[in-house]
């Protein structure tokens, strides 16, 4: 893990993936000290020029430096009530034309997940982190040998990817940082 709260190789896994999709922006949701961020950010200013915008409900001194450096990190909750839907402006800001890519990466992926399938557009991606498709898979091949922490999985997104038509993209690729990514059909 890395200072970002990341499995080392997801660096090189993300960089591959967003050159290659070159997505009009980057809504994260869950910047912790945004370390994570400024890796996206740095992306972005290797030729996608995607904008990126990172929520949290929790200020950290480390943004005061990815802010000066550019990165519009917001210190607010992006949804309305327990996770009922998104904010006007959130949702317009993925409704926008071109890829969005969203990363839900805060305190609870499954209902992060939930809502925010339901407002991106076809050709959009969704991604969650701390995944493992089963419990039994994360007992047996990641707790302890790649990953520490299991918060989503297959049956909990199963219902809300068959309603949104929600694809899985890259699984292997994916798998190895404990990220799950979908790509609306």
């Amino acid at each position: 893990m890395t200072a970002a709260r990341q499995h080392g190789d997801s660096y090189g896994v993300f960089e591959r993936f967003v050159l290659t999709v070159k997505p009009t922006r980057v809504i994260e949701i869950g910047t912790w000290k945004g370390y994570f961020t400024g890796f996206l950010k740095r992306i972005s200013d290797m030729g996608p020029g995607f904008k990126l915008v990172s929520y949290d409900t929790e200020s950290f001194d480390e943004h005061k430096q990815f802010r000066e450096e550019g990165i519009d990190i917001r210190i607010e909750n992006p949804f309305t009530g327990d996770y009922a839907g998104l904010k006007d402006d959130v949702a317009a800001h993925i409704q926008e034309p071109g890829i969005t890519i969203v990363l839900c990466d805060d305190g609870n992926k499954i209902k992060e997940f939930c809502c925010v399938a339901k407002y991106i557009k076809p050709g959009d991606y969704i991604m969650a982190h701390d995944y493992v498709d089963t419990a039994e898979n994360y007992e047996a091949n990641y707790r302890g040998k790649i990953w520490l922490s299991h918060e989503i999985c297959d049956n909990d997104i199963a219902e809300t990817s068959r309603q949104q038509n929600l694809e899985t993209i890259n699984k292997d690729m994916f798998d190895s940082v404990v990220w799950v990514c979908k790509r609306k059909k």
